[in-house]
C-alpha cells in the first residue's frame, strides 16, 4: 500500500487502515513508519489498541524512535495505560535511554497484573536495564550493584515463570560478576529447557531463533566452546533479517568472552 500520495488520499488510506487493524501487519516498514509519523501528529484520539498494534509493528520493524513517538501519541489520550507503557520503555531500551526506560519500568512494577502484560517480560526488560546501566559506569561499585539488581531480577522472573529466557540472562549476569558457579548452574537449566522445547517450535515463532542462540550462550558459559559455535551458527542461519535478535546475541556473546577470557569468534 502506497500512502505518500496526496494529502487527500493518504488520510484516505490511513482511514481504511484504522478501520481493520489486521492490515497494519501487512504493511512494509516505510509504510508503517509513515503512518506513525502521521498518528503520532494526530491531536484527535484514537483506541489505545491502535497505538499499541502500530507501535508493537514499528517496533517489531526496527524503528524505535517511530514507535515511540506513538505511544507517547497513545498516552496523550490514554494516560498511564500499562501497553503503551511497556511499548514507551522497550522504545526507550531499543535506542539505549535505559534509566528513563528503568523509570516507566518501575512504575508499571507497582500497577496490577494485566493479561496482555507478562510478568516474566515486565521483570526481564526491567532487568535488562539494570544490566545495561552497569556498562554505563565507570565505578566498580555502581558497576556491581547495578549487575547485582539485575541479576537478582532475572531470577525472580525465572522464579516466576521457569523459563529459558530469564534463566540464561541470570546466569550472563551472574557470569558478569564473576560466579561462575551459580552462572553455570543457571546456564545448564537454561539449556536443557531449550532442548525440551526446540523440537516444537515453529519455523514462524520466535523461538526458532532463540532457542538455539540461548543454548549457545548456554554452552559458553558450560566451556563447552565447539558446541557454542555450531549453535551459534544455527541461530545465525534461523535470523531471516531479525537484526535485534542478532545485535541481541552478539553482545551477550562478546561480553561473556571478555569476561570468561574466550575468544573464538
Amino acid at each position: 500500500m502506497d500512502l505518500e500520495k496526496s494529502n487527500e488520499q493518504s488520510i484516505q488510506s490511513i482511514q481504511e487502515i484504522l478501520e481493520n487493524l489486521s492490515t497494519v501487519a501487512d504493511l512494509v516498514p516505510g509504510d508503517l513508519a509513515t503512518l506513525g509519523q502521521w498518528l503520532a501528529s494526530e491531536d484527535r484520539p484514537y483506541p489505545v489498541e491502535l497505538y499499541a498494534c502500530l507501535c508493537g509493528a514499528l517496533q517489531g520493524c526496527d524503528v524505535p524512535l517511530t514507535a515511540y513517538d506513538v505511544a507517547i501519541a497513545g498516552l496523550r489520550h490514554h494516560k498511564r495505560d500499562p501497553k503503551l507503557l511497556w511499548l514507551k520503555a522497550l522504545s526507550l531500551c531499543e535506542v539505549c535511554a535505559f534509566d528513563e526506560a528503568k523509570d516507566v519500568l518501575l512504575q508499571l512494577r507497582e500497577q496490577p497484573p494485566r493479561p496482555d502484560l507478562k510478568t516474566e517480560d515486565l521483570l526481564g526488560l526491567l532487568a535488562r536495564t539494570y544490566r545495561s546501566l552497569a556498562f554505563a559506569f565507570e565505578s566498580e561499585n555502581q558497576w556491581t550493584a547495578n549487575l547485582r539488581e539485575a541479576s537478582n531480577i532475572y531470577q525472580q522472573a525465572y522464579a516466576t515463570s521457569g523459563s529459558f529466557y530469564p534463566a540464561i540472562n541470570a546466569a550472563t549476569s551472574s557470569a558478569m560478576m564473576g560466579d561462575l558457579s551459580e552462572a553455570q548452574r543457571l546456564a545448564g537449566e537454561a539449556y536443557e529447557l531449550c532442548r525440551g522445547q526446540s523440537h516444537n517450535v515453529s519455523t514462524e515463532d520466535d523461538d526458532y531463533y532463540w532457542l538455539p542462540a540461548t543454548m549457545a550462550e548456554a554452552a559458553l558459559i558450560l566451556g563447552r566452546t565447539e558446541e557454542a559455535i555450531m549453535l551459534y551458527h544455527t541461530a545465525a542461519a534461523r535470523a531471516n533479517k531479525r537484526f535485534r535478535f542478532l545485535r541481541s546475541t552478539r553482545r551477550n556473546a562478546r561480553l561473556l568472552m571478555k569476561r570468561l577470557g574466550q575468544c573464538f569468534l
